[in-house]
């Protein structure tokens, strides 16, 4: 009650994303350091860019979250040793769509999940899910997915 009161409490946004982490490194405790390497390349291209604050904060945001479709991954297909089938390939592929599901039924990410879905599209069009190319990619995923390439 008194953090209400001093303006302290987390908004709503705040709240889910650090929910929606902690599931995350809960689930793979790896992928913590990977994503703060991911999210600071992405700040660091967006003020390049000439972003304004609110998008590159917008593109940090989607980069901490970019994972979170792997949640309904299961362990077996994401942990598998040996090259992955093409039923269960597919079944990964999901991925960015069930993110873009989950962030938005949360109001507050909604803005981000468009970026989320397409952060493994490929400019020369041999991405998923949608198959986009070039332009068609929104500049954030095109930023994203550069950074996750570079951050391997």
């Amino acid at each position: 009650m008194y953090d209400e009161k001093d303006g302290r409490r987390a908004s709503a946004g705040r709240q889910s994303r650090d929910v929606l982490l902690r599931a995350l490194c809960e689930r793979d405790a790896r992928l913590q350091g990977r994503l703060a390497e991911i999210v600071e390349l992405v700040r660091s291209v967006g003020r390049r860019l000439g972003l304004a604050t609110e998008e590159v904060a917008d593109l940090a945001l989607a980069a901490e979250l970019h994972e979170v479709g792997k949640l309904a991954i299961p362990d077996s297909i994401l942990t598998k040793g040996t090259p992955l089938s093409e039923e269960e390939s597919r079944f990964l592929r999901r991925h960015p769509l069930i993110g873009e599901r989950i962030l938005s039924s949360a109001p507050a990410l909604a803005k981000v999940s468009k970026i989320v879905r397409s952060i493994h599209e490929y400019v020369d069009g041999t991405g998923y899910p949608d198959g986009l190319e070039g332009d068609e990619i929104p500049l954030g995923a095109r930023v994203i997915g550069g950074a996750r390439r570079s951050s391997r």
